[in-house]
């Protein structure tokens, strides 16, 4: 690569990583706290965890939410935590309020009464608007989820200038990615260690950048659900398919991979199998069929003379005993489609 391109993306690389890593930094550290959210509740709660077992039955989910919802005042329930370890308390979330705020309390599974509001419920609120909204005004409609979002589009561009700038002269050598230079001296130490710390780390920045941008843009969200859910128009309204041989699998869509790799041999036939007794059995056909093609192949040649003229008259030559290879394709394929046949028999 040219020097000047190589000094331009390096350029954009350092500003962009200067402009965004206040912000990332601070989305990597609420989201790492995020992640344990589970886990600092239910050591906060731990008193109101669990409850007298007793004789009677545990009350069902809906008559749960019934009693919940029939108190006055309550909002709508949106959660239920269940737990199979006897005794247990279920944890409730309800609805945003009219301060649009949210709350969770434990609930006895017995008689449907609240043991305790959940405690911590708040600090993980606050830490959650930070790492979306970074708690600016408006929260989702506010300048902070814009903010964000910008900012995990500027970590894409970081990825993509840092593999452009690191990229090894020998691309095969795995220890040129994944091993750092330490007995290098000084700045060459330190960008070893920055390049491949980062190869490390792709993945989950790619992980990271194509689940964070859902929160962010509409727009991403409405692309990322019509490429997941979205029926494509090029496939057809019904496929047919051919009825399988009992034993040995089904077919896979065989107009649809017609249309997908082009012409070829009829696609029908392809079946997949469903247990490894059926992987065996089409392992073991396909063997059957290339050594009783070899053996027959082996039984039509003649032995091999030296010359023309040391042959005896009656053996014909090697090319003519030979079948085509055209000719050997075509038997071997009529006897492996000919196979499922026997095997159902």
């Amino acid at each position: 690569m040219a020097s000047p391109i190589k000094s331009a993306f390096l350029q954009v690389h350092s500003i962009i990583g200067l402009a965004i890593s206040l912000v990332l930094g601070l989305i990597g550290l609420t989201g790492a706290m995020l992640s344990f959210e589970d886990e600092i509740v239910a050591a906060l709660n731990r008193d109101f965890a669990k409850v007298d077992v007793r004789s009677t039955p545990a009350l069902t989910p809906d008559e749960i939410v019934a009693r919940l919802q029939g108190q006055p005042g309550a909002s709508k329930v949106q959660l239920l935590l269940l737990s199979s370890e006897p005794g247990a308390t279920i944890r409730a979330g309800f609805a945003r309020n009219e301060a649009g705020e949210r709350s969770s309390v434990y609930v006895d599974p017995y008689d449907g009464r609240i043991v305790a509001p959940v405690s911590g419920e708040g600090v993980f609120t606050t830490l959650r608007n930070l790492h979306r909204f970074l708690l600016l005004p408006g929260n989702g409609n506010g300048y902070g989820r814009l903010i964000t979002g910008v900012s995990v589009i500027g970590l894409l561009v970081l990825l993509i200038s840092g593999i452009v700038l690191r990229w090894p002269r020998r691309v095969r050598s795995i220890r040129m990615w994944l091993k750092p230079n330490l007995t290098a001296p000084g700045r060459a130490f330190h960008w070893s260690l920055h390049s491949v710390m980062g190869t490390w780390v792709l993945p989950i920045y790619v992980i990271s950048i194509l689940t964070g941008l859902w929160w962010s843009f509409d727009w991403y969200k409405s692309s990322a659900t019509w490429l997941l859910s979205s029926k494509p128009r090029w496939l057809p309204k019904r496929l047919p398919v051919r009825r399988a041989v009992p034993g040995l699998g089904i077919p896979l869509m065989p107009r649809l991979l017609h249309h997908s790799i082009g012409p070829g041999p009829p696609l029908s036939r392809i079946r997949a199998a469903t247990t490894p007794k059926s992987i065996c059995r089409c392992l073991m056909a396909l063997i059957q069929c290339v050594c009783g093609h070899w053996r027959k192949t082996r039984r039509m040649m003649p032995p091999v003379t030296t010359s023309a003229s040391t042959a005896s008259p009656g053996v014909s030559s090697v090319s003519s005993a030979m079948p085509t290879s055209r000719s050997a394709t075509a038997s071997c394929r009529g006897f492996c489609r000919s196979i499922p046949a026997r095997r159902s028999v």
